[in-house]
């Protein structure tokens, strides 16, 4: 398990059941002080087409950014455009160790070290998979003393008052139910393992003030596992990743529109989020969003980068499928060593 001390010292998303043209393009980069908002801090592929930044999502409580969703290129810009205070992080949860969920953490870290912040911060990402090394391992690389790409993450620069510290979980990606991977007084995210063609995924549920957000990651949609967890979902946010008429190789590694839709109106969610848009699927967003509209009846908004979402509690839902009682990691103690200058 990787311990790495670091000194570290909006316009509401819109139901779209009809072409793009129907939606309005003006952005407001402020969510409202509501109980839980939603943030969409990327909503495309990693590729930067459509001037969209890699999938990336802040859940805030009570106005202040406690959970970011994957952390792609483009991701800590966001961060900054939407308002957001790192000190106010509480957990960073990855969905994939991809560059296209991955490649701002590094930054991310430094960035709050140079801020000062001194609150201990959880990091989140799948475990061991058939072509993938698990998060912890992956982390530990980036940050080793000798070798690592990222060596001052291990100690960053001296001087700088008590560290902050980092409590690394993995999540088990076989397990047959939600985990809870970080909880406190306010809010609290489970997390499953979902198939993605043998690279290990994990789609995560971000609880707060009764609301329930789920979170899927690059997968395919044939899984209970996951189909339990995003039951009576607020919203549930998806990667609409591939056309109605995919390649063999995205149907092994994604769901299709239909697949989406299917999902959405079985779980009975509030509302359905797309994101993770690639040029394929957002020049053809109109034709989706209805195909999609004729299964699922709820509202289905187009992800936009820095659109905000207030999340209504919904009389009468459900809570998603119980956790099993595992909890998360505790922060690593204190150590005295630092990085050379």
């Amino acid at each position: 398990m990787f311990r790495s001390l670091l000194p570290l010292a909006c316009a509401a998303l819109l139901a779209c059941g009809g072409p793009p043209a129907a939606l309005p393009s003006a952005l407001v980069s402020t969510c409202p002080d509501a109980e839980v908002t939603l943030q969409v801090l990327g909503s495309g592929d990693g590729s930067g087409a459509g001037a969209r930044s890699a999938p990336a999502y802040l859940v805030r409580v009570a106005g202040k950014a406690r959970i970011l969703i994957d952390a792609g290129p483009g991701t800590l810009l966001r961060f900054h455009e939407a308002g957001g205070h790192l000190e106010d992080l509480r957990a960073v949860l990855l969905t994939q160790i991809e560059l296209e969920h991955a490649a701002d953490l590094p930054p991310l870290l430094a960035a709050a070290a140079q801020a000062g912040r001194r609150h201990p911060l959880a990091l989140v990402g799948p475990g061991v998979g058939l072509t993938s090394m698990p998060f912890s391992r992956w982390l530990e690389q980036l940050a080793a003393r000798d070798r690592g790409l990222y060596p001052r993450l291990n100690a960053l620069h001296e001087g700088a008052g008590d560290p902050f510290r980092v409590a690394i979980n993995d999540v088990d990606i076989d397990a047959g139910a939600p985990r809870v991977v970080y909880a406190d007084d306010a809010v609290e995210a489970l997390a499953i393992g979902v198939p993605h063609d043998g690279a290990p995924s994990a789609a995560y549920l971000v609880r707060a003030e009764g609301r329930a957000i789920v979170f899927a990651a690059d997968q395919r949609a044939d899984t209970q596992r996951f189909a339990a967890m995003a039951h009576d979902a607020d919203v549930l946010v998806v990667h609409a990743a591939i056309t109605e008429e995919p390649s063999k190789e995205l149907a092994r590694r994604f769901a299709g529109p239909d697949r989406l839709a299917e999902l959405a109106r079985a779980s009975r969610a509030g509302r359905l989020v797309l994101g993770h848009l690639t040029p394929a699927t957002a020049s053809r967003i109109g034709a989706i969003t209805e195909a999609m509209g004729q299964i699922y009846a709820g509202p289905i908004s187009l992800a936009r980068d820095l659109d905000c979402l207030v999340v209504p509690a919904r009389p009468g839902a459900a809570p998603p499928a119980a956790p099993e009682p595992t909890p998360p990691a505790e922060p690593a103690a204190p150590q005295s060593n630092r990085a050379a200058a």
